[in-house]
């Protein structure tokens, strides 16, 4: 998990040609929800005392506290984001690390992930769940289909 962590906080972070690609405004809600969206698989209490302070930060702006009830928080952070999203390439970025890092990670981070990320400009989808089949084509394209010829085939 520290891997991906670093990998996040490098991406967030990054300096592109005309500088940093997120301003401090983004920064200071993204970094508390992307350690909120991974919070059983982190000590979030043993976090440095700036990162406590930015999510102590962000939580009083959600109107929520570290203490209360695990729903009640996700709900206020998803009541903040409602009114004040994070950009989709944020998402998208981090969903990237996720999905190339998925073997280090426990429980459901990535769904977490996606379902914060429908408060943004471009929300994440999961690809073959979110997606309609195009008309006149099945859900599992050439693979599936290919598996059911040889499940045919081999009953000849």
């Amino acid at each position: 998990m520290e891997e991906v962590s670093h990998a996040i906080v490098a991406a967030l972070f990054a300096e592109g040609p005309e500088g940093r690609r997120y301003d401090d405004a983004v920064l200071r809600d993204a970094v508390p929800v992307l350690l909120l969206s991974i919070a059983d698989q982190v000590d979030v209490e043993a976090l440095p005392d700036a990162l406590l302070q930015m999510v102590d930060a962000f939580l009083e702006r959600a109107e929520a506290n570290r203490s209360a009830d695990p729903a009640e928080v996700t709900a206020a952070v998803e009541r903040y984001l409602e009114k004040h999203p994070l950009p989709g390439s944020l998402w998208q970025q981090v969903e990237g690390i996720l999905l190339r890092h998925d073997a280090a990670l426990d429980g459901d981070v990535l769904e977490r992930v996606r379902a914060f990320s429908r408060f943004s400009d471009a929300p994440l989808r999961a690809p073959g769940v979110d997606d309609a089949a195009p008309e006149g084509s099945s859900r599992g394209g050439l693979l599936l289909r290919a598996k059911f010829a040889k499940k045919k085939d081999s009953k000849k």
